[in-house]
This record gives C-alpha cells, structure tokens and sequence, in this order.
C-alpha cells in the first residue's frame, strides 16, 4: 500500500511515487479531455455546414 515503508526514505519514495503516478494520470485525463474537445468541435462544424450550407434536394 502506499506510504507504508519501514522508514522514512521508503516514506518519501513511496510519497514521490503516489506523485509521479497521480501526475501521469492527471496527463491521461488532460489527453482525453483534448479527444473529446477535438471530436465536439468537429461536430459542430458539421452541425454548422448542414445548417447553413443545406444540400438541395434532399
């Protein structure tokens, strides 16, 4: 589990491993995040051409 060592350098390894874990996770999220800003933009620049750009005919 983390931050039980049996010391105080184990303690702060364990500590700075819960922090470089958290921050990779945080940078996974952000990565998502941007997937999902980037798909919602498109969608709306399609909803934006259809609405504004009708196909004649259809």
């Amino acid at each position: 589990m983390a931050g039980r060592g049996s010391g105080a350098d184990s303690s702060a390894a364990s500590l700075e491993e819960d922090i470089n874990r958290t921050i990779a996770g945080l940078k996974a999220i952000r990565l998502m995040i941007s997937g999902l800003s980037i798909l919602v933009d498109s969608m709306v620049l399609d909803i934006c051409a259809v609405w504004l750009f009708p196909v004649q005919g259809a």
